[in-house]
């Protein structure tokens, strides 16, 4: 595997979450949980959400997907319980440490691609393509055609991920292509839901967790080590200050002002839970159906 010389900044912050998972958390997950009623939102709780989201996932593919593509498997862990379940699980994501904790992770119970999912060709049809809070990082169109590519006759598409609302701007919190604009395209592309179901309720409460953080860590660490250098490198302090004003008053804006919370997510995200099949390949009798879960407490 050739070296990364540059590791860019998306990928830092998931490779220090997935520290902050090890050794917090004992877990190796990174994805959103999914929060019912009986678990509450406590941080020392999201690995058992995080679980419940996959077999949410699991439990809405359907059992005669034999071969499965994994697209952004991250640290494998949605993989290695297909895997379990009998599937062969090929994965595609770009080079990086998270991939290679995946490797570790599924050995030979995968087959691992190292490259962005609107390049990859394969050497095999698949039953079904997952796509687990990784379709946001596609292009629409170049994704819908790949898949199309990749798709047995029958097959299917399951994407579970957040997408903006429709017509509202200014979100703090960043990702996602536009619910209805995405609807669109893949109706226009020939794949139509068969289940979408909205699990907002149920992944907004991470966003808690993840504002109680900022708010307690994030936030305090942050600032001792501005006034730090302020007293140790004054001048130099000044320097960067000035030349990177915007850069500086954007992070504090986006990870330090309190509005990256599960409200600000509801209000501008839906995380849908979306099974798509082509519709040249569906029979008359198999309408769509749209359902919403049962809310959760945050």
């Amino acid at each position: 595997m050739a070296s990364r010389s540059v590791v860019p900044s998306r990928d830092l912050g998931l490779e220090w979450g997935l520290l902050f998972a090890r050794y917090l958390l004992d877990s190796e997950e990174l994805h959103y949980g999914y929060f019912t009623p009986d678990i509450p939102v406590k941080l020392a709780n999201l690995p058992q959400a995080q679980k419940q989201h996959t077999d949410l996932i699991l439990s809405h593919l359907p059992q005669s997907a034999q071969t499965v593509l994994d697209v952004g498997c991250g640290t494998g862990g949605l993989a290695l319980r297909m895997a379990q379940r009998g599937c062969q699980v090929d994965c595609v994501a770009p080079d990086s440490t998270l991939l290679d904790c995946a490797q570790a992770r599924l050995g030979d119970r995968a087959r691992i691609f190292r490259e962005r999912f609107e390049h990859f060709q394969g050497d095999r049809k698949y039953d079904a393509v997952v796509f687990s809070e990784s379709f946001q990082y596609v292009p629409v169109d170049l994704a819908l055609a790949n898949i199309d590519r990749l798709l047995k006759p029958g097959g299917c598409l399951l994407i579970c991920d957040f997408f903006k609302r429709q017509g509202k701007q200014g979100s703090p919190i960043g990702g996602g292509h536009k619910i209805h604009t995405f609807l669109e395209a893949a109706k226009q592309a020939g794949f139509e839901a068969s289940t979408d179901l909205d699990i907002t309720a149920q992944t907004a409460p991470t966003m808690t967790l993840v504002a109680e953080f900022l708010d307690k860590v994030g936030a305090p660490f942050w600032r001792m080590g501005v006034d730090y250098c302020t007293v140790a490198w004054p001048k130099s302090t000044r320097l960067v200050k000035w030349w990177f004003k915007q850069r500086l008053a954007k992070l504090d804006e986006k990870y330090f002002s309190g509005r990256r919370n599960a409200a600000t997510f509801t209000e501008f995200k839906t995380y849908r839970l979306m099974l798509f099949e082509r519709t040249a390949d569906r029979k008359p009798a198999e309408a769509g159906t749209t359902k919403t879960a049962e809310p959760a407490t945050a």
